[in-house]
Formats: structure tokens, C-alpha cells, sequence
């Protein structure tokens, strides 16, 4: 559905030059909803502007369903440009214009004459957002969350193949946050549209996407899919990333006790995935190897139906006892790390 080869965009010249993008290469299948995370000036909203030529590319290509969108004239790239839906970070709404108005906008920009079948799409969509009694209403007299879900509408007014967000939920609050990412679920499942969505927020990701990508000075630096990047994630950004809702650092506190206490134990954190996240294996692992685990530490979440969490525990016993306590877990298919207390 998306493909991006070697795409750079460089702003500037000599001194002042600025690479924004540095050679990204990416594979979105259809129907997927991929994330792209990164820091304020990593470039992931210069990213999503490349995907519909908002910017254009220095170099690289875009190619959506089949088109190589560099590759073409004025007239063929605004037609492409209508399979391509687009959700702003502060709505972009016309203020003159009633919501109904904001809606049938896109549908009169492509040459629709007819009013009668405006008015259904409209209707259509404004059902689909959760917005009918508002039709008649004007931007200002919305909530936040009820203009993004005018800007929602209005992006899949041509029946789009895909769909940019970005940014989408970053000025609205938590809970309005959870029912805009929500109906974009629910507008994947239905309609089967691919979505991409730049965001800042690892909860955004974990929410609602199949596959992430983490980019960093116009470079990705790591991707896959989510569950992967969350349990086993391989570079320092995505590791920031996901501490900021499933952090895995002890507190001072307890680092702090374990210098004064260490003796015969060992410090350690367990990551469970899947099913293994609701079996007793501490318990299992205590009448096995004849030793004490003090449960310090812990966090058990899921991505979509699959369980992940981390734990750590001190073990407390004889070396030999706890030496073979760990080569127990790590048979299990657990990830074990022995933690050092300086």
C-alpha cells in the first residue's frame, strides 16, 4: 500500500542547510495502523507531509497504491490526492462554515455537483463520528474533541484509501484522547483503511497500532511490530519511549536498600510475556530451589490480547541455589537480567 525508498528532504543550502529526513525506508501493508514516534524535530511530521506531497521530497520516492506520487504532473498528483485523508493537530476547520459545511468541503473541492449526494455523504458521515446532532453547528461552539472528529469526517469525505494523522490527539485531554483513538480504531476495522499516525506519544501507539517505527534525526532507527518494540526494544530512543508508561527503573529508594543489604542475593528483573504473565512461577521457583524472593518492583500491562510485564525481585540464598534458580527461568523462555548495585 505505502512504500518510501531512500527518502530525503533537506531544507537550506551550504551553512544553513538542514537534513530533515535521511534516507527512510518504510513498508506499510494495507489495512495496517502504523505509528511513526520521535522527539519534537526528529522529523516525523516533515515525514507525513512527504507522504502527500504537502513537501515535496529532495530525493526518494512515495509510492501509494501503485503511484509513485514524485513521479507525477500537477493534475495527477491532486487526483491521487484524493485517496489520501488527512487529520490535522489543531483541526484546520473552516470557522465561517457549519460543521455539515466543514464536511461536504473536500466533496465540493473534487468538482461534486450534486447536492443531493453531498448531503447523504455528509450524513453519512457525520453518523460515523458520533456528530449528527451537530450538523448546524459552527466550530466554535464545539469541544476539542468534537472538532477532531469533524476533522475525523472531513478527511474520509472522498472514501480515502489512507489516512495521515498527525499529531491527532496531542491537544486534546486523556480521556478525549482514548474516544478519538478509539473511533479510529473502529473506522480501521469498518472501512479497512490504512492509517499512519505520527505522535510523541508511546500511549498512542500502545492504544491503537499494529506496527511503529521510532525515527530519530530524520533517520529510523528501529521498527517492527509494537508488541515486539515494547518487550524487547534494541535502541536507547524506544527504550525512553516506552519507560514513559511502563517504566522498568527501580526507585532510589530501593536501589538504595539493596547497597546496605545485599548478602547472599541477587538482584534480578524477570520479563513475562504472554502467558506465562499468569502462571506462578515465583511461587514455583521458591519450593524448588529452597530460597527467599522479595518482590521489589513490578508492572503488568498488554498490547492488544497480549500480556507483558516486567518484575524484579531479590533472591535471597545460597549462591548454587540461586545460580540455578535463574538457568529455571531462563528455561521457561523468560528473559532474565541479573541487576549489579554499585
Amino acid at each position: 500500500m505505502i512504500e518510501i525508498k531512500e527518502l530525503k528532504k533537506i531544507y537550506g543550502h551550504g551553512k544553513n542547510k538542514v537534513v530533515a529526513l535521511d534516507g527512510i525506508d518504510l513498508n506499510i501493508k494495507p489495512g495496517e495502523i502504523f505509528g511513526i514516534i520521535g522527539l519534537s524535530g526528529a522529523g516525523k511530521s516533515t515525514l507525513i507531509r512527504c507522504l502527500n506531497m504537502l513537501e515535496k521530497p529532495t530525493k526518494g520516492k512515495v509510492i501509494i497504491d501503485g503511484f509513485d506520487l514524485t513521479s507525477l504532473s500537477g493534475d495527477q498528483l491532486r487526483s491521487v490526492r484524493r485517496r489520501i485523508g488527512m487529520i490535522f493537530q489543531h483541526f484546520n476547520l473552516l470557522w465561517s462554515r457549519t460543521v455539515a459545511d466543514n464536511i461536504a468541503f473536500p466533496l465540493e473541492i473534487a468538482g461534486e455537483k450534486d447536492k443531493g449526494k453531498i448531503e447523504a455523504r455528509v450524513n453519512e458521515l457525520l453518523d460515523l463520528v458520533d456528530l449528527s446532532d451537530k450538523a448546524n453547528a459552527y466550530p466554535a461552539q464545539l469541544s476539542g474533541g468534537q472538532k477532531q472528529r469533524v476533522g475525523i469526517a472531513r478527511a474520509l469525505a472522498n472514501n480515502p484509501k489512507v489516512l495521515l494523522c498527525d499529531e491527532a490527539t496531542s491537544a486534546l485531554d486523556p480521556q478525549t484522547t482514548g474516544s478519538i483513538l478509539e473511533l479510529l480504531a473502529n473506522i480501521n476495522k469498518k472501512l479497512g483503511i490504512t492509517m499512519v499516525i505520527i505522535t510523541h506519544e508511546m500511549a498512542v501507539i500502545k492504544a491503537i497500532c499494529d506496527k511503529v517505527a521510532v525515527i530519530e534525526d530524520g533517520k529510523i532507527v528501529e521498527s517492527g511490530p509494537v508488541f515486539d518494540l515494547f518487550t524487547n526494544p534494541h535502541t536507547k530512543t524506544a527504550r525512553r519511549f516506552i519507560s514513559t508508561i511502563n517504566s522498568t527503573e527501580l526507585p532510589d529508594v530501593i536501589l538504595e536498600r539493596q547497597k546496605i543489604s545485599r548478602g547472599h542475593s541477587k538482584l534480578i528483573r524477570i520479563s513475562f510475556i504472554g502467558s506465562s504473565a499468569g502462571e506462578p512461577i515465583i511461587s514455583d521457583m521458591i519450593q524448588k530451589f529452597n530460597i527467599k524472593a522479595n518482590i521489589l518492583y513490578g508492572n503488568i500491562d498488554h498490547i492488544k490480547n497480549n500480556i507483558f510485564g516486567t518484575l524484579t525481585v531479590q533472591l535471597i540464598g545460597a549462591d548454587s541455589n540461586t545460580s540455578q534458580a535463574l538457568t529455571y527461568l531462563e528455561g521457561l523462555g523468560l528473559k532474565v537480567e541479573v541487576i549489579n548495585v554499585e
